[in-house]
């Protein structure tokens, strides 16, 4: 688990060269992630992200080879407002 910015480097080097297959991390890694191997991307309160932060961290994964998923997960009690904030923009 990276929890702060001195572990990042090392945490993503080590998920680099495979020494783990799971990266668990804050949206502070969105702009930093450039890891072919990493091809799954799971969020948790998408809802609390702007339209923009989605495709940024979206563009995280998915650029090697291998095809890529990314799941975003929200509350349904905030599913309202987000579809109004959408739709007002």
């Amino acid at each position: 688990m990276v929890k702060c910015r001195k572990t990042t480097k090392k945490a993503m080097k080590s998920f680099v060269r495979h020494e783990y297959d799971l990266l668990v991390c804050t949206s502070i890694i969105e702009s930093g992630l450039d890891i072919p191997n990493a091809n799954t991307l799971i969020v948790d309160r998408a809802d609390i992200f702007g339209l923009a932060q989605l495709y940024q961290l979206r563009g995280r994964v998915g650029r090697g080879v291998k095809r890529a998923y990314a799941y975003f997960l929200y509350h349904n009690n905030n599913l309202a407002s987000l579809v109004k904030m959408h739709v007002c923009a």
